[in-house]
Order: C-alpha cells, then structure tokens, then sequence
C-alpha cells in the first residue's frame, strides 16, 4: 500500500555525458558564422527596422514628425534610427501616476501567497515609476534622453543583445548532450528569430508609446519589457530543450547515457 513501482537512481552525482570535441565543433560551426555574418550586416539591420518602423507608424503618425537618423555603433558599422519629437509629461500627469503607484503597491500588500510572484513583479515596477515620479517633480529639466536619443540607444542595446544571445545560446546548446543536432540548431535559430520579432515589434511599441504619452514612461518600459525580458523568454525557450533531452536520457534513444562523479 503506497509502495513505489519504479525507484530512480538519485540524480545527485549524475550529469549528461557529451563529446567534448564535437560539441566545441559544432559550438563553433554555430556561433562563428552567425556572428561575422550578423556584423558585417548591421547597417543594413537596422535600415530595415527603422524603415519598417517608419512604414508603421505613419498610419498613427504625421509624417512631419518623423525622420530617419543615423550614428555610427563603435567599428562595427552604422546604425539608422527613426528620430521622433520628445513629449514631457504635465505636472498633473506625473501626480497623477504617483498616486496610482502607490494605491496600487498598497493593494498589492494583501495579495494572497498563489499570486504572490506576479505581485512582486508589479510591486517592482510600481517602485521603479514611482522614482521615476519624484525625478520629474523634483528635476525634470536634468532628463538627459530626447526620444530620437532613445531610439539610436534602443537599437544599439539591442544590437548588443542579439550578439550576447548569439554566444549564449550557442555555448549552452552545444554543450548539453550528445548527438541530436537538428534540435539543437532549431533551438538556436529559434531563440534568434524569436528575440528578432520581439525586439523589432517593441521598437515600434516604444516609439509610439513614448511619442503619444511622453519620455516620462521611458524608466518603466524599459524596466518591465525591456532586456530583462529578454532573458526571460530566452530562459523559457532553453528550458523547453532542457526538457526534451533529458526525456532523451532518461526513457528514449539515450536512456542511461548518463555520467557518474
């Protein structure tokens, strides 16, 4: 009665046995030629971002209010970004906000433990606009961003984060388990294509956001669907193949492939 019908091995010591070799190789095939190949097309990344942004928002926006700027992005190229008048927030606007940060963070005190997470998360965020508030109040002029600022720094930090992604991925693909290649390269060319939508839509989502509501919401977006967010659903993807091999070792084709220490 409540007996197990099957006791595992304690997974205490094990670890998944990969060919040190061939996964440095094939670590390599993957991420060298993504990168060369992402830098030497930088300048034309960006052109087709701003541009696609620009063919967007000008079904919400005058096209008076938009132009096309460029800067350089340190040796590795150029960068075009849509350049957008900066709106400041009224000061009744940003007492406004305050108090509704603060209700809401107060409220947010009696949530039950089963939603706690996403309490904390948004608690988080309250208290990073509620900074934010007393910045604009007490210094609004020391604002150092314009919005067509934001947009040039925007697309170098994402830049930045789609070469970091290309390392990342690559390293913790190639290096979990052996064989299974085809997996592997869906799992690393689907976490770049993913952060490639995602990062081109949020660029358009800012830039109207900001453009209608003011520079005031900057601190906010960037801190709830900005880079971090970006881990997160990176994360999420890794997992998934995490998850798919280690079904592999433990009831498919690899089943007890393991390594012991």
């Amino acid at each position: 009665m409540g007996e197990k019908k099957n006791i595992y091995y304690a997974r205490t010591y094990r670890r998944i046995k990969i060919d040190i070799k061939k996964s440095i190789i094939f670590t390599c095939l993957m991420i060298i030629p993504a990168m060369i190949l992402f830098i030497a097309n930088i300048d034309f990344i960006t052109e087709a971002m701003t541009s696609l942004a620009y063919n967007v928002l000008q079904q919400v926006i005058p096209a008076k209010d938009m132009s096309i700027g460029t800067s350089s992005y340190s040796i590795l190229g150029k960068v075009t970004y849509l350049e957008l008048p900066t709106k400041y927030p009224a000061f009744s606007t940003i007492c406004w906000n305050l108090l509704l940060c603060l209700v809401v963070i107060f409220l947010l005190q009696i949530i039950k433990k089963a939603g706690r997470p996403v309490a904390v998360f948004v608690i988080f965020s309250m208290l990073i606009h509620v900074a934010n508030c007393i910045f604009f109040i007490l210094a609004p002029e020391e604002f150092p961003y314009s919005l067509s600022m934001y947009s040039d720094i925007y697309l170098k930090q994402q830049l930045g984060i789609w070469m970091a992604f290309i390392l990342l991925s690559g390293l913790v693909v190639g290096f979990l388990g052996e064989g299974r290649y085809l997996r592997k390269v869906i799992t690393f060319f689907g976490i770049m294509a993913y952060s490639a939508v995602f990062g081109v839509i949020r660029y358009i989502l800012f830039m109207y956001l900001l453009y209608e509501f003011s520079v005031f919401y900057m601190a906010l977006l960037f801190f709830v669907i900005g880079p971090m967010f970006d881990f997160s659903y990176v994360v999420s993807i890794y997992a998934i193949f995490v998850n798919k091999t280690i079904k592999d070792y433990e009831y498919g084709s690899k089943k007890g492939a393991w390594e012991w220490s």
